[in-house]
């Protein structure tokens, strides 16, 4: 493209992507400057491959405010939540997930617990085996998480996690006999140990911080827990 300027550039490339790949497009843009920012100004080197993840994160939480659910009537609903809140005043919200690879028959679990300022209170990722069963490595990423918690001391705790079956099945919603029932029960125990504990489902769109921790575990296939001196890559994923 020469050295013509960025903005005739754009203007040119409009024309011949998709609306999807030009929204890509400018993401990966938003996020190279940010992560050049973070060089420049902080001397934080970030992984590009992070990087790459978040930015697809951003823009499947874009993509989901932009399609609102109709109901029966043809009424615009209110959006569903979109991005993560934190927890009520004396209480901590975990998130937990978990990116898959199945070439590799490997997963990446991560998990993140924050209090009612946002303030990161501990952060993990774990490399476990992948057996093709999304659902069972999203259960060992909630039980994973959950003893994170409790090996901490922490008293009361707000589950979240973006898989439905997960989330029903440890509040009893569901059954399933299958090999999830063991690490389900082992959670449905865990919970006991707690002063107060609530596990809810949310959007992936909500989860995008212990998603990427997930996809930072994937590609490292190494195993951390951090409570303080969070890592430059991993605060990248909370900030």
């Amino acid at each position: 493209m020469g050295n013509t300027d960025i903005l005739g550039d754009l203007m040119r490339l409009q024309k011949k992507l998709s609306r999807d790949d030009m929204e890509m497009l400018m993401t990966i843009l938003w996020v190279i400057w940010y992560d050049r920012n973070k060089l420049v100004f902080e001397d934080l080197k970030l992984d590009p491959r992070l990087s790459m993840a978040k930015a697809e994160a951003i823009i499947e939480a874009f993509r989901r405010t932009q399609f609102p659910e109709i109901t029966n009537g043809g009424k615009l609903q209110k959006l569903k939540q979109t991005v993560w809140t934190p927890p009520p005043q004396g209480w901590l919200k975990l998130n937990v997930d978990a990116a898959t690879d199945s070439k590799k028959s490997c997963a990446g679990l991560g998990a993140i617990i924050r209090d009612s300022t946002g303030n990161c209170m501990a952060a993990g990722i774990k490399a476990v085996k992948f057996s093709g069963v999304l659902s069972i490595v999203e259960a060992e990423a909630a039980e994973w998480g959950v003893q994170i918690a409790q090996q901490r001391g922490m008293q009361s705790i707000i589950l979240e996690t973006d898989s439905k079956e997960v989330a029903d099945l440890i509040n009893d919603r569901e059954r399933n006999l299958t090999e999830i029932c063991w690490t389900i029960s082992e959670i449905q125990s865990l919970k006991k140990t707690f002063n107060s504990f609530e596990t809810k489902y949310v959007p992936r769109a909500c989860n995008n911080s212990a998603h990427l921790l997930a996809k930072v575990a994937l590609e490292k296939l190494e195993s951390f827990v951090w409570v303080e001196n969070f890592p430059p890559e991993i605060r990248h994923v909370f900030t």
